[in-house]
């Protein structure tokens, strides 16, 4: 059981495996922060671009779907849950794009970027923010504002990193 637990979590990147050591929580250098969130906002961004505009009707319901069950996990303060609804949230969003390929390398690079994120979930204010945006990101695919679209996508992305690389620097001040 403790060896299909661990490989999970390193499926989801939370940790890795290192010869005669074994499973470590997975921790990363600022510089490899900054690199995974640029990728990610280059991606992100990128996709948001080409996102049909308006989104069909049936399409952005499953997506309000989807983001209701992440706002009640919000209410709730249930951090795994809102994890996996958030989770649910940008599949269902980058679902809209007509580009599979780019689609896989969103999922791949938000993947290699959870251990990061874990930490800003415990904050309420960063779910709240992210609740927000999600709904900030609903209107401007159904208004068809390609802009705010882009706007929102870029700026989603930089509370986890930038929680991530406070409390990596506090750590780094306390030692």
């Amino acid at each position: 059981v403790v060896r299909q637990v661990l490989a999970e979590l390193e499926l989801l990147g939370v940790v890795e495996k290192k010869r005669n050591i074994g499973a470590v929580v997975r921790a990363y250098s600022a510089r490899e922060v900054m690199e995974l969130y640029a990728l990610r906002q280059v991606l992100e961004v990128h996709a948001a671009s080409q996102m049909p505009l308006p989104v069909p009707p049936a399409r952005l319901a499953a997506l309000m779907a989807v983001q209701r069950e992440h706002d009640a996990a919000v209410a709730d303060g249930d951090a795994r849950r809102v994890f996996r609804s958030n989770q649910r949230f940008h599949h269902e969003f980058f679902s809209l794009l007509d580009n599979a390929v780019l689609g896989q390398a969103i999922e791949e690079y938000a993947r290699r970027t959870h251990p990061i994120r874990f930490g800003s979930l415990a904050a309420a204010g960063y779910r709240e923010r992210a609740r927000q945006e999600h709904w900030t990101m609903i209107h401007a695919l159904r208004d068809g504002d390609r802009e705010a679209l882009m706007t929102v996508c870029r700026e989603h992305l930089l509370p986890s990193r930038d929680a991530y690389l406070a409390a990596e620097q506090a750590r780094l001040g306390s030692q």
